[in-house]
């Protein structure tokens, strides 16, 4: 019964989250299209494997773009993936030399 009850709280919790950073994601993404000209904003699909490549990395936002049948999304989901691979890597680094030398 315990188990149920912390699962329950888990998914209301997750869910919720979940609900508003798809909310943030649309806003953003409509204020985006609201600066660019006619033609040139960005649609969902883009924006949600975007969204996976920042997240989830290069793997989860290759595989969304061939579940979601956008394969003119797979490699720049996997070139964002990568690039925040090494970016984040090159910063984890720097922050533990950093720390290292502050603790």
């Amino acid at each position: 019964q315990e188990l149920e009850r912390l699962g329950a709280t888990a998914i209301g919790s997750m869910s919720a989250v979940l609900a508003v950073h798809l909310s943030l994601l649309m806003a953003g993404r409509w204020a985006f299209n609201k600066c660019m000209p006619r033609g040139r904003g960005m649609d969902t699909d883009t924006m949600l494997v975007a969204s996976n490549a920042c997240a989830g990395g290069a793997a989860t936002a290759a595989s969304m773009a061939e579940s979601i049948k956008r394969p003119d999304l797979t490699i720049p989901a996997i070139t964002v993936g990568l690039v925040g691979y090494v970016a984040g890597t090159r910063i984890g680094l720097v922050m533990y030399k950093f720390l290292l030398g502050v603790l």
